[in-house]
């Protein structure tokens, strides 16, 4: 099952590549068509030579500006490694790097896992059932999302 697995996982797509623009450890050997492809992907309005001249700078970021991936010696998270680096500021108060946050906030909020999927699945089957086969789509759908989105309980 394993091997059927491995075989079958796209170990050569370029976005799963791409995304070890994440990684801070190796931030130093990375090249901008990586956040190029992303950003394309993941957020077309950018301009792309701004978008090159924050990527170069945050390349040249020292380890010291960061503190890389430690915090209180131990290790950080991250998503905190990232919000440092994308909430810091220049000497007049402007964020940094606009536009390579906009990137990695929506590369980190990617699931990554269908744990959310089977979730919501689970959920519809209990709203579902025999008993309630008649039930529209949209009371379903309210259903649903009354119990996503609120954690109160219907017995006290």
């Amino acid at each position: 099952v394993v091997k059927k697995i491995v075989d079958k996982f796209p170990f050569e797509n370029k976005v799963l590549k791409d995304l070890r623009v994440l990684s801070p450890t190796i931030k130093g050997s990375l090249q901008y068509t990586c956040i190029c492809r992303l950003a394309n992907i993941f957020a077309p309005p950018l301009d792309q030579e701004v978008l090159k001249d924050e990527f170069d700078d945050y390349c040249m970021l020292s380890d010291e500006c960061v503190s890389l991936m430690k915090e209180n010696s131990q290790k950080k998270s991250l998503c905190s490694y990232w919000l440092d680096i994308v909430n810091q500021t220049t000497s007049i108060g402007a964020i940094r790097f606009p536009n390579l946050k906009v990137i990695i906030q929506r590369l980190l909020t990617l699931p990554h896992s269908n744990a959310d999927c089977e979730r919501s699945f689970s959920m519809m089957k209990k709203i579902h059932t025999d008993c309630r086969k008649s039930l529209n789509a949209d009371t379903i759908t309210s259903f649903l999302q009354y119990k996503i989105n609120t954690d109160n309980c219907c017995i006290p």
